[in-house]
């Protein structure tokens, strides 16, 4: 079982498909919309006071929530139930910072991914912290944990084009990419980066222009600034 909390996060997590076992509210929480939502899942809704919910989860804002565990899909999977036109998938190489992944993962479910695919071995799993951060979208998404090389290989053969942020000098300018119609960006830690045998493949290789000589984003900023102009071109290609 996961615990969710924080208004912004439980109040989706109410309205996602994941089973509710249980709502806890402090004493003198009144919203009725999170008590009409927690009774339509049929949750048992218990009255706590502050204390005794600062024993569960930090920063509760009076309301946590007790839903099923998190169950990971496949690639296969996931690729299958994609039934729209512009498919878009977000993979993410060494990220152990669940407050990054949550981060990443609200600027994801904002601009319109499908899916979060991150490094089997070098990931913070999807916890209460990421769903917190996130204020919810994480339980929008649907995340694989994988060996990126092989998840990259799959989705070639699926006819993604692979974009991966770098700051190589044969990278190209975002705003002179062309970016298709299914995409998928890959993105490394602020530290290490994407590891050189990721950048070897055959992927396109894009870097966010500057105006002063810095270092780097942080992953959930360059993100922000990523998938938005994914979102912006492929929004004028649909004309909305």
């Amino acid at each position: 079982m996961d615990t969710i909390y924080g208004k912004n996060a439980v109040f989706e997590a109410l309205k996602s498909k994941r089973k509710v076992y249980e709502m806890i509210i402090q004493d003198g929480f009144r919203d009725e919309n999170f008590i009409q939502l927690a009774r339509k899942n049929n949750a048992k809704i218990t009255t706590k006071t502050r204390k005794e919910m600062d024993k569960i989860a930090d920063k509760h804002q009076g309301v946590i929530l007790i839903v099923e565990g998190y169950s990971y899909k496949n690639l296969d999977y996931i690729l299958s139930n994609i039934k729209h036109k512009y498919p878009f998938i977000v993979l993410l190489e060494g990220i152990e910072d669940p407050h990054n992944l949550g981060a990443v993962s609200r600027s994801a479910f904002f601009f319109g991914a499908d899916c979060l695919i991150a490094d089997l071995h070098n990931s913070c799993p999807v916890n209460d912290t990421v769903h917190k951060t996130s204020a919810g979208a994480s339980l929008g998404l649907k995340y694989l944990f994988t060996k990126l090389s092989a998840a990259i290989n799959a989705l070639q053969d699926a006819s993604f084009t692979v974009y991966a942020a770098v700051l190589d000098h044969d990278a190209q300018k975002i705003t002179d990419t062309q970016f298709s119609g299914r995409s998928a960006i890959l993105l490394g830690s602020e530290g290490r980066g994407i590891r050189r045998h990721l950048r070897e493949m055959d992927i396109e290789k894009i870097f966010i222009p500057r105006v002063r000589t810095f270092n780097s984003l942080n992953v959930s900023c360059a993100a922000s600034v990523l998938l938005y102009e994914y979102a912006r071109q492929i929004n004028i290609s649909k004309k909305i």
